[in-house]
């Protein structure tokens, strides 16, 4: 069972997000001061002040990457909502992929989301563009002139 990921606790996670579990949107929280560094610049309680003004209540993972899933950055890293929405969720990280068993990258719903191997989430894709046999991971080899 993975407690943390990239350094980050899910106990961390649940300081910093509130969980829709029938929608899967995720709100930041009002973040304590724990979570901020002081620096040259700036306090660590001014630091919090501000970004608690900024985003506490606001829906968090708002981004949307070029293939529809949702994401944002968190401590400097790009972080996908899936992910965290299946830890926060379980209370625990997915030892493998996270697959949309939908087909939607951005319905992020707790029930929509389930931890497998890599070869299992791959067979849950979506037809591609350019697909013309109707069937995933069958083509035409022009060669040969055969499916």
């Amino acid at each position: 069972m993975k407690t943390t990921e990239r350094g980050m606790s899910i106990e961390r996670l649940r300081e910093m997000f509130d969980l829709d579990e029938s929608t899967g949107a995720m709100r930041w929280r009002a973040r304590p001061i724990h979570h901020f560094k002081e620096t040259n610049s700036r306090t660590a309680e001014h630091a919090m002040n501000r970004t608690n003004s900024q985003y506490a209540g606001k829906v968090a993972f708002t981004s949307r990457h070029q293939l529809g899933y949702l994401r944002a950055e968190l401590g400097g890293q790009l972080w996908q909502a899936h992910r965290v929405v299946f830890a926060l969720h379980h209370g625990r990280w997915p030892d493998g992929d996270v697959d949309h068993i939908n087909g939607d990258p951005s319905d992020n719903r707790p029930a929509n989301l389930r931890d497998v191997p890599h070869a299992i989430n791959m067979r849950n894709m979506r037809l591609r563009r350019n697909n013309r046999s109707g069937h995933p991971g069958v083509r035409f080899d022009e060669s040969t002139n055969k499916w």
